[in-house]
Order: structure tokens, then sequence, then C-alpha cells
């Protein structure tokens, strides 16, 4: 194992963006692309295969974007650290569709086996789902009385895996 290359993304940063509390606070793959989201909504681009630059989007003012969810059969779907979530597409342009928290989601993913969507919700100390043709219907589920970070499916989706600040991990069975 050995570290191959580093791109120090201060470098697409402006003047105005000095005082961003972290520059890289999303990362995310797609169609060999490396996507990093970056202070003031920006969203660099970068080859997946040398990690050369590629473009900077600024469709997002003053977002800080956490994931991005890019599976799905409904376009892309991603989440914020204040808690909105946009839809639309990740190379063109992403519109805030509804506001899931008044707080961070740091990451959202498709659950393929009931055509919906789970979020990441700190506020609300655990996840919230919804379906595509209504996000601003949000299910939610609490789990704890901390943040909650990062969830992944098993392979068949029948269980989602969740870790919090807590320290637990959370097994939730995934049916209606």
């Amino acid at each position: 194992m050995a570290l191959d290359t580093v791109v120090d993304l201060t470098g697409w940063t402006g003047p105005d963006e000095a005082d961003a509390p972290n520059v890289s606070h999303g990362l995310f793959l797609f169609n060999e692309m490396v996507y990093v989201s970056m202070p003031q909504g920006r969203i660099g681009k970068f080859r997946q295969t040398d990690l050369s630059f590629v473009s900077l989007s600024d469709y997002l003012p003053n977002a800080l974007i956490e994931g991005v969810e890019c599976t799905g059969p409904d376009g892309h779907f991603a989440v914020d650290f204040s808690g909105y979530l946009y839809s639309g597409d990740v190379d063109k342009e992403l519109q805030p569709v509804s506001r899931i928290a008044n707080g961070a989601c740091h990451q959202i993913v498709y659950d393929k086996k009931f055509d919906r969507y789970w979020v990441t919700d700190d506020f609300h100390c655990g996840l919230a789902l919804f379906n595509a043709e209504s996000p601003k219907e949000i299910f939610r589920l609490q789990l704890t009385h901390d943040d909650v970070e990062w969830m992944s499916f098993n392979s068949d989706q029948s269980e989602l895996l969740v870790a919090c600040f807590d320290r637990y991990i959370y097994r939730i069975r995934n049916d209606k």
C-alpha cells in the first residue's frame, strides 16, 4: 500500500471562501468522476483516473453538500449540512426540493427494494425516509440522542446498518 496522489483543494477556493469550515465536506464517485463539495456551494469535479481537475460548479449557493445518491431511477438527490434535500443532475444543476431537518444530513442512499430514499438526520437523531414522488412527505425513525453518521445496506437490502456518535451500530430490518 502506498499513497499515490494528493490534490490540494485549497487551490480551488477563492478569497471569499477563506473562512469556510471545510474545503472537502463531501466526496462521491459517479461515472468515473470524483465529486467534492466545496465551500459556498461549489462542487469540484475531477477525473477518477488521475484526479485531474475537470470543472467547478456553483449552482448551490451557501450549501455544504454532504452526500449524493446517483443510483436511483429518479435522477440525483443530494443532502447538505443544513438539512436540505436537492434534486437534479450533479453535472448540470441541483435544486432544493425540501428540507429534511434543521441540521446536518450526512448521507443519502437509494433503497431499490422499496423504491425509497434513506437519509441520515442529526437533528432528529435518526433516519428520514421519502419517495421521489413526494419528497416533502418524510417518515422518521429515531435511533439515538446523538448524531447519525453513516449507513449501509447488506447485499439483498433486507437490512440497513447505521453508525452513530453514541458508539452503537443499529441493525434495521428493511421492510414496509
